[in-house]
């Protein structure tokens, strides 16, 4: 069995009425009521050496977690090559507030690469210990308290780094926010579920998941067919928010090739599906000019239309982590960290279609 702190997440919409008392070394410990909400997790932690003594700590005890933990995204948030090069073309304080939370100066290596820890999910400001329950509670333990929250067991643990606005911005409208993860979660069909539902299902903090193809295609439907106009590709997200989500860094590519009977490319077509922001001249920050992800259902028409020699067209669907976008205006000029292909396909042209 995992330690109690490690499987905190798997109680959270079970139903289960909370218990009473919890066994703390061989002694009944009544459950209390928490009376104040805690403060969920946060960018800019800052604390340094004192963040890296108590996640000394949490490793030392909670051995299956951290193992998780250590080849987890989160561990490597601010020492991952991708972000160490992006970081290089805009070094912003900003983003370190995320990628490095618990470092008072990001030129303190040990607490910058110490990415976000388990304290700095799990551990509040007043030194509490923060988990997913049923209900607000303080439950007794043999080595530390632990603070059961709902909210923390449904979007607080993530929502702070998961949604924000740009530098400087102020208002609501999505335009002002980088990333709009929770406020999509709210207007979804799993508005309901918790984050961990989908992300942790049994548990487990390496989050591996959100970079596992198989994963990831099972959460968007693709299919494909000839249209009078073109190729028509048709999506489904079923995930819990839109497709990708997160910020301008994470875009789906739709792309088709029309090919001729050895396979050679007579043209070709590609969408990019992403909150689209453009740089403002003599303006700070950037601009939202579209949102095409998916939300449910959604087509994408590409613009190939059967000419004479083509034999087929082959589709594709991938998703595409993006290093720098550059002004915006060029999708093609954005440089990639990654690809993960989704779906593919090929549809047979029948021989009265390509003689044009």
């Amino acid at each position: 069995m995992r330690p109690l702190l490690c499987c905190v997440l798997l109680c959270v919409g079970c139903g289960e009425a909370p218990p009473e008392t919890v066994d703390v070394g061989g002694e009944l410990e009544p459950v209390v009521a928490a009376t104040a909400a805690p403060v969920m997790p946060r960018p800019s932690r800052g604390r340094g050496e004192q963040a890296l003594r108590a996640n000394a700590e949490c490793v030392g005890c909670h051995h299956e977690a951290a193992e998780e933990w250590a080849r987890s995204r989160h561990r490597a948030s601010s020492s991952n090559d991708a972000y160490r090069a992006a970081l290089a073309i805009e070094p912003s304080p900003f983003c370190q507030g995320c990628h490095a939370p618990e470092a008072e100066d990001p030129r303190v290596m040990e607490a910058d690469e110490l990415g976000v820890a388990c304290v700095t999910c799990h551990v509040t400001r007043d030194d509490e210990v923060l988990a997913a329950g049923p209900i607000d509670a303080l439950e007794p333990s043999a080595h530390h308290p632990i603070r059961r929250s709902r909210e923390f067991g449904h979007t607080g643990a993530c929502a702070s780094c998961h949604e924000f606005r740009f530098p400087h911005a102020s208002g609501d409208g999505d335009d002002r926010f980088m990333q709009t993860t929770l406020r999509e979660h709210a207007a979804s069909d799993a508005a309901d579920r918790s984050c961990a539902s989908c992300h942790m299902p049994t548990g487990a903090h390496d989050l591996s998941n959100v970079r596992d193809p198989a994963w990831l295609r099972r959460k968007l439907a693709a299919s494909a067919a000839l249209d009078a106009f073109g190729v028509l590709v048709t999506l489904e997200s079923r995930a819990g928010h839109a497709f990708p989500t997160g910020d301008l860094f994470r875009r789906c590519a739709v792309g088709a090739e029309l090919l001729d009977a050895r396979g050679r490319v007579l043209d070709r077509d590609v969408r990019y599906l992403a909150r689209h922001f453009e740089l403002a001249p003599g303006q700070p920050g950037r601009r939202l000019v579209a949102d095409d992800r998916v939300r449910g259902k959604s087509e994408v028409l590409l613009d190939l239309q059967p000419t004479r020699g083509a034999t087929s067209v082959r589709w594709w669907v991938s998703y595409q982590r993006v290093a720098h976008t550059g002004d915006g205006r060029e999708p093609e000029a954005a440089v990639l960290e990654s690809e993960l292909p989704l779906h593919e396909g090929t549809l047979p042209i029948a021989p009265s279609r390509g003689t044009k």
